[in-house]
């Protein structure tokens, strides 16, 4: 027979596991299935200018909650793609 401790101790692991590091509650998905983006468009542009890129255009969310799109770095200019957890790649055009 299953006490009530042991549903108790079950049903936190439950919650446990359904929380994300650090306290947070996993991102919820839009009706096509995408989550939403990890970070705003207006974040992502302080963040690209923060690491020095400017000119930033054509910003778009993507379905993994990341972003894509264009940006000048050390004057050339570049392809980024921010990941939803806010790594920055760059690939030259």
């Amino acid at each position: 027979m299953i006490g009530r401790d042991s549903i108790l101790v079950a049903a936190l692991a439950l919650l446990a596991a359904c929380t994300a590091p650090g306290g947070e509650t996993p991102s919820p998905r839009t009706s096509s299935g995408a989550a939403p983006p990890a970070m705003s468009e207006e974040e992502v542009r302080q963040e690209l200018a923060d690491r020095g890129y400017s000119e930033v255009y054509d910003l778009r969310p993507q379905s993994d909650g990341g972003w894509i799109g264009s940006a000048v770095l050390g004057g050339k200019q570049r392809q980024v793609t921010i990941g939803p957890d806010g790594l920055i790649t760059a690939q030259e055009r």
